[in-house]
């Protein structure tokens, strides 16, 4: 039978009694006293261990279970209630350091906060709510907005605080304000405070000037209506040229839709045999360079080619560092056909079609470089079509018109299309006869006598059409320029007219 001491009745009434105390005084004399309580726990579990009394014998018939169980629950629970104690005094003490650091931290925030207690009376102003109002957080602390505002703007204030209390919901919202003339928007959060009881301990109030951020955000969504709204494709990728946007102008540019690209590479908007290039332009725009009118070919979703004229531009961040790249691409498939169009009306002759000087000069003078690289020949022939000057006085400029006409058909008949026709101005026709050899001077000059023949017995005309022909060979072991190869065969040209007219006059005089 268990047995317990007086002492140890006496340490365990005592620890039972402070245990009271804790909890009737709100735990305060635990939280003060809790190192004498400690200290007393541990002196009670070496008497506990160390001493039993004979006289516990009705106790443990009347608890119908062994004393010692009892107390070893009992010293549980006083060890947690201590270790507890501990602990919360910790945390008290942490939370007066957090509530002065916190303080420190309003008093140089640049939002202005304020709290109000249940019945809306300023307890805590940080000094720019105060100086917004110009005035000091002494002049608020324990007003009202009454106190400080206009009627009818505290009325307004203390209408919405008291839905606030009521409802027990945060609020927040944005609105403009006049501060001396200077139009700020600012942002203003309310939020209820509960205490730990659950009651309302006050409302806290926040007041954030976002002005700036506002005026950029609506900058920032201004310009993305443009990027949107715009016809050029407008397309940002990353530093490797991965897509990353794409703009409705890109898809009507491609004919892809946004998802159909993003995340892909840029040079899969050109054909293969371009990509390479692409790569390297896209490298050093990585690098920071830049590049205007960029042009290149591209096969948009309906399998049609385009030309694109691209600039495409390193985009840095805050520490100058390039972060991506801004692609502009403008489809220039039209411009391109009327250029190309125009260069060939610079170098086509109106009325016959065939190259004019200018562009029987540049073909030409290629053409010669690609023959003396390949050592090939060619023949140069120079054609004056005879009597244009009768035919135009007596006949008139349009039928002179057709019979120009008529020369630079049967030339086309006559040459290959690879052949390089043109007039010169006037009635002077050049030809630039490729890969020919020795016997090809009059076999083609035969040849085109002929088709002049066919055609003026073929055609009731009231002239006849007559060439009068100079012709010189090129000759890459010895390579001229076209200017002395049309300045030989024009003096050629002009033997054989004399000829021609010495024939004449002989047939007359006979």
């Amino acid at each position: 039978m268990e047995r317990i001491s007086l002492l140890e009745l006496l340490g365990l009434s005592s620890a039972i009694v402070a245990l009271l105390l804790w909890v009737l005084q709100g735990r305060k004399t635990l939280r003060k006293d809790s190192v004498a309580l400690l200290t007393g726990l541990v002196l009670l579990t070496i008497l506990l261990n160390l001493v039993r009394a004979d006289y516990a014998e009705w106790l443990t018939n009347l608890l119908e279970e062994p004393l010692s169980s009892y107390l070893d629950i009992l010293q549980r629970i006083l060890w947690g209630v201590c270790v507890y104690s501990f602990v919360q005094s910790a945390v008290g003490r942490q939370f007066s350091l957090t509530r002065k650091q916190s303080e420190a931290l309003l008093s140089h925030l640049g939002q202005r906060v304020y709290f109000k207690n249940p019945n809306l009376v300023y307890v805590t102003v940080n000094p720019a709510f105060a100086t917004n109002l110009g005035l000091t957080p002494e002049q608020i602390i324990g007003k009202t907005d009454s106190d400080i505002y206009p009627s009818q703007l505290a009325r307004q204030y203390r209408a919405e605080d008291e839905g606030i209390i009521e409802k027990g919901e945060s609020v927040s919202y944005e609105k403009h304000v006049d501060a001396n003339g200077d139009k700020r928007i600012v942002r203003v959060s309310k939020i209820p405070v509960p205490g730990e009881q659950g009651q309302l301990e006050g409302l806290l109030g926040i007041v954030t000037d976002i002005t700036e951020q506002a005026q950029a955000e609506r900058a920032s969504a201004h310009l993305a209506a443009i990027v949107q709204a715009s016809d050029d494709a407008i397309i940002g990728t990353s530093t490797e040229g991965i897509i990353t946007s794409w703009n409705q102008g890109a898809r009507y540019t491609y004919g892809y839709d946004a998802e159909d690209f993003i995340g892909r590479s840029l040079s899969d908007l050109v054909p293969p045999v371009s990509r390479e290039k692409l790569q390297q332009t896209l490298r050093q725009v990585a690098g920071g360079s830049r590049f205007r009118q960029y042009e290149t070919l591209s096969i948009n979703a309906n399998g049609q080619q385009r030309n694109i004229a691209m600039t495409l531009s390193p985009v840095y961040d805050q520490s100058d560092q390039v972060t991506g790249i801004s692609v502009i691409g403008r489809d220039i498939t039209e411009q391109v056909r009327l250029r190309d169009e125009l260069r060939l009306l610079s170098l086509i002759d109106p009325l016959t079609k065939l190259h004019n000087r200018r562009g029987f000069y540049l073909l030409g003078e290629q053409q010669l470089k690609v023959t003396h690289r390949t050592q090939n020949y060619a023949l140069l022939i120079f054609a004056d079509l005879d009597n244009m000057k009768r035919i135009n006085d007596t006949l008139g400029h349009q039928t002179g018109d057709q019979a120009l006409l008529d020369t630079a058909q049967a030339l086309r008949i006559t040459f290959r299309e690879s052949d390089i026709i043109g007039r010169l101005g006037g009635d002077e026709f050049a030809i630039l006869a490729l890969d020919t050899v020795p016997g090809d001077r009059e076999e083609l000059v035969e040849r085109l006598q002929e088709t002049l023949e066919e055609k003026n017995d073929l055609n009731d005309r009231p002239y006849k059409l007559s060439l009068s022909i100079g012709c010189v060979r090129y000759d890459p072991g010895q390579p001229q320029l076209l200017d002395e190869l049309l300045a030989e065969a024009d003096a050629l040209m002009y033997e054989d007219k004399r000829r021609k007219s010495n024939t004449r006059r002989g047939d007359a005089r006979t």
